[in-house]
C-alpha cells in the first residue's frame, strides 16, 4: 500500500512539472492513466490543419484495452488504435491530423480519451486551445528620391521589406507595373524578424507614370499577395518653349519681327527673357509662361550699314520648375540686309548696230552699252535678250559704263528685246531696265543699210505716242468685240427672231467670216506676198536654212495665179448661194 502511494506523489509532481513546462502542451489524468497532449502548430491565423499527439500512459497495475478519442461526440479513427494494449507501466502515442475550423480557433477544444482498464470504463478529458496567430504580413515602404524628373533624368526607389512576424517567408516577389517591366525582386526568403531593402532606378519617359507595387509571397503553406502601400505618381517634367518667329517686310528704318513664345509644356517657366543674338532685348522685364499659355512681342532689327548681311537669331532664358536655368537653342537665322529704295538704281541700256544684218549669216553684230550711275553695288548682272537668253554675266556690275559687243544669229531681222536684272545689297534680284533694238531688211539695191538708231530707255519709256494709239485700237477693237460677241449669244435667245438675209444672227456672222472675210483676207495675203513683199525675200528667209528653194515656181505660180483665183470663186459662190442666186 505504501508503495502505491509514493507512485501517486510521484505522478502528481510530474503533473505540476508538466502543466509549468511552456510548449508540452495539454494533459490529463486520473489516478493512475496520464494522457498528454501536444499540438503543431499551436497558432493559427486562419482556419487550418494541427497535427495532434496524444501519449497515453498507465501507471495502474492493469492493462488498458479499447482506447478511444473522441471530439463533441465524434470518435476518430486512428491506427493501431483500435487493437492496442498498454501495459502496466506502458504507454502509447497516437497521432491526429485534425482540421480546425476558423471559427473554433481560440476557443477550447475538449478532446474525450477513455479505456477499459480490468473490464472496467474510464476516461478523462483533455482540453486543447489552438490560439489565433498574428496575420504573417510582410510590410513594405517604398521611398523615392524625387517625384519630379525631366524625360531622360533618372529616379532612385527604394523597397524596404520586413517580417516581423514570427513566420519564414519565401518565394518573395516585388512587382511595380508601370515601373519595370520584370520584377523588382524575384523568389527572395525573409526569416522571421528579418529586413531586406532593394533599390530600382527608374529612366523617366514622355509620361507620368505610378509606382504601385504588389508583393506576393508563401507562408504557412500558403501564398499571399499584399498591395496597401500607398500609390506614388513620379510626374514627368516637360519644360518646353516654342518660339514662333515671323518676318516682316523691309522697310527703311529696318525689319520688324513678330515673336510669339508658346508654353508647350507641363510645367510653368519663370523668368523668361528674349534676346536677339547681339544680346539686345526684345521686350522689358521678365515674363512667365504657364502650360498653355503664350506671349506676343514685336522687335524691330536695324541693319548693320558696314554689314551687307547680318544672320539675327533670338535667345530665350528661363527657369524651370525644378529651379534649374532653361536655356533652349532656337537654330533658325533670318538674313537682314540694309534697305536698299529704287532711287538708289539708274542703270540704262543703250544698243546699237555695229554690222547690219545679212541673209547669207542671218546675224547681226550689235554693242549694247550698260551705264550704271547706282547709288549702292549690284553684283550678279546678268544681261539677257527675250529671245536669245542670257549673254553675259558680271559678279560686280561697275560704276559707268560696261561695253557689250557680240554678233548675234538672230535669222531674220526682228525687234531685238534686251534686259539687265542684278542683286542689290539687300539680296533682292532686281530687273533693273530693258531697251529695244530694231534690225531691219537690207534695202533691195543691196546698199548697206543704215545703221538703225538705238533705242535705249528703260522698260516701256519714250513710246507714249505709240502707247496712246495701241490703247485706243485696243479699245475699239474691245467694243467691237464686245458688240459683236453679245449678238452672236443673244442669236439664239432673246434676238432669234432677228433674221439677216434669211439667217439668225448667228448664222450670219458664221457666214459673214468663213465664206467672206476669210476668202477676202486669202485674196489679200497673196497679193501682200507676190506685189509688195516679193517673192525674192521669201527665198532669201528660205535660203537661210535650206541650201536652194525647190519649189520657187510652183510656189509663185500658185501665190500669183492659182490662190487668188479660187479664192474668189469661194467668194462670189458664197455670196450668190447667201442671196439666193445659186443653190449649193
Amino acid at each position: 500500500m505504501m508503495r502505491k502511494r509514493l507512485l501517486h506523489a510521484l505522478l502528481g509532481l510530474l503533473l505540476l512539472l508538466t502543466l509549468a513546462a511552456p510548449g508540452m502542451g495539454a494533459l490529463a489524468a486520473d489516478e493512475e492513466v496520464r494522457v498528454e497532449v501536444t499540438a503543431d502548430p499551436t497558432e493559427l491565423s486562419e482556419g487550418g490543419p494541427v497535427q495532434f499527439t496524444f501519449e497515453v500512459s498507465n501507471y495502474s497495475d492493469f492493462e488498458l484495452h479499447e482506447i478511444a478519442i473522441s471530439l463533441d461526440n465524434a470518435t476518430f479513427t486512428i491506427p493501431g488504435m483500435e487493437d492496442c494494449v498498454i501495459p502496466p507501466g506502458g504507454s502509447a502515442v497516437f497521432p491526429l491530423l485534425y482540421e480546425v475550423p476558423d471559427s473554433r480557433i481560440g476557443l477550447e477544444l475538449l478532446f474525450h480519451v477513455s479505456w477499459l482498464r480490468y473490464g472496467e470504463p474510464f476516461s478523462v478529458d483533455v482540453p486543447v486551445t489552438i490560439a489565433r496567430a498574428v496575420e504573417p504580413v510582410i510590410t513594405i515602404a517604398r521611398t523615392v528620391d524625387s517625384e519630379f524628373a525631366k524625360p531622360g533624368d533618372t529616379v532612385t526607389l527604394t523597397y524596404e521589406l520586413a517580417n516581423e512576424t514570427h513566420f519564414d517567408m519565401t518565394n518573395i516577389t516585388v512587382i511595380d507595373e508601370q515601373i519595370s517591366d520584370n520584377p523588382i525582386l524575384r523568389n527572395h526568403t525573409l526569416n522571421a524578424g528579418a529586413t531586406l531593402t532593394q533599390s530600382f532606378v527608374y529612366t523617366m519617359g514622355e509620361e507620368d507614370v505610378t509606382s504601385a507595387p504588389i508583393v506576393t509571397y508563401d507562408v504557412n503553406g500558403k501564398t499571399k499577395s499584399f498591395s496597401a502601400i500607398e500609390p506614388v505618381t513620379l510626374s514627368m517634367v516637360l519644360v518646353d518653349i516654342a518660339l514662333e518667329v515671323e518676318m516682316g517686310t523691309p522697310a527703311a528704318t529696318g525689319v520688324p519681327f513678330t515673336l510669339t513664345a508658346v508654353n508647350r509644356g507641363n510645367q510653368a517657366v519663370t523668368d523668361i527673357s528674349i534676346t536677339d543674338e547681339l544680346g539686345n532685348p526684345v521686350h522689358e522685364g521678365t515674363f512667365s509662361l504657364d502650360p498653355g499659355e503664350s506671349r506676343t512681342y514685336s522687335y524691330l532689327v536695324v541693319p548693320v550699314a558696314t554689314e551687307p548681311v547680318r544672320n539675327v537669331a533670338f535667345v530665350l532664358h528661363g527657369t524651370d520648375a525644378l529651379g534649374e536655368a532653361y536655356d533652349p537653342v532656337y537654330e533658325q537665322t533670318y538674313e537682314v540686309h540694309p534697305f536698299v529704295d529704287d532711287s538708289q538704281l539708274d542703270v540704262a541700256l543703250l544698243p546699237e548696230i555695229l554690222e547690219p544684218w545679212t541673209a547669207q549669216t542671218g546675224a547681226v553684230r550689235v554693242r549694247v552699252t550698260i551705264r550704271n550711275t547706282s547709288a549702292v553695288e549690284l553684283t550678279q548682272a546678268v544681261l539677257s535678250e527675250s529671245t536669245l537668253g542670257e549673254l553675259a554675266s558680271y559678279d560686280v556690275l561697275v560704276s559707268g559704263d560696261t561695253i557689250f559687243e557680240q554678233e548675234l544669229v538672230i535669222g531674220s531681222p526682228r525687234n531685238l528685246n534686251f534686259s539687265i536684272r542684278a542683286v542689290d545689297p539687300a539680296g533682292t534680284e532686281r530687273q533693273l531696265t530693258g531697251a529695244m533694238l530694231t534690225v531691219a531688211y537690207p534695202v533691195a539695191t543691196d546698199t548697206p543699210a543704215p545703221t538703225a538708231l538705238p533705242t535705249a530707255s528703260p522698260l516701256g519709256a519714250g513710246t507714249a505716242g505709240w502707247n496712246s494709239t495701241l490703247v485706243l485700237v485696243l479699245i475699239i477693237v474691245g467694243v467691237v468685240m464686245l458688240v459683236l460677241g453679245s449678238l452672236s449669244s443673244l442669236g439664239y435667245g432673246p434676238l432669234a427672231g432677228v433674221r439677216i438675209l434669211g439667217m439668225q444672227l448667228l448664222d450670219f456672222f458664221d457666214f459673214l467670216t468663213n465664206s467672206v472675210m476669210m476668202p477676202i483676207a486669202a485674196i489679200t495675203i497673196c497679193l501682200l506676198v507676190s506685189r509688195v513683199a516679193g517673192v525674192g525675200r521669201i527665198e532669201q528667209e528660205i535660203l537661210l536654212s535650206e541650201p536652194r528653194f525647190r519649189r520657187k515656181r510652183v510656189f509663185n505660180a500658185m501665190i500669183r495665179f492659182l490662190c487668188p483665183f479660187f479664192a474668189a470663186i469661194i467668194l462670189i459662190s458664197s455670196v450668190a448661194n447667201a442671196f439666193g442666186w445659186i443653190s449649193m
